[in-house]
């Protein structure tokens, strides 16, 4: 009987020990992300801090991904949406912040609404805080 509950808790251990570590580098991705939300309430240093935290939070994904493998979980594809709904701050950066193309990145971001209301919301106060 003990060699069962041996046998069990060496099968089950590394996926305990492979959830809380893909935790924790979801919880280091989720910081990173809050930060370049945070940086676009000041336009000079969103201008000059974003492209840097972008890359930044490239590779947490991709460390994630690596860790994740073909577990597909929630986390990473919340974190997938996350990257791919910066786009409209991939544009503005990569533009003059005009009315012109704040109204175009204001469209992008309108194109992603259902993909997830808190992040559409997110990028939605960046862009207003960026384009006043």
């Amino acid at each position: 009987m003990l060699r069962i509950y041996v046998l069990i808790l060496l099968l089950i251990s590394p996926l305990l020990t492979s959830a809380q570590n893909l935790k924790s580098h979801y919880d280091d991705y989720q910081t990173a992300f809050s930060r370049i939300i945070l940086i676009s309430s000041k336009k000079e240093s969103f201008i000059k801090d974003y492209s840097a935290l972008r890359l930044q939070i490239e590779k947490k994904y991709q460390n994630f991904a690596e860790l994740e493998k073909d577990q597909l979980t929630t986390m990473g594809n919340q974190m997938a949406v996350q990257l791919e709904m910066l786009a409209p701050l991939d544009y503005l950066i990569s533009q003059k912040i005009t009315p012109e193309n704040c109204k175009a990145a204001a469209h992008l971001n309108e194109l992603s609404i259902n993909s997830s209301k808190k992040t559409y919301s997110l990028i939605n106060q960046a862009l207003i805080n960026l384009c006043q």
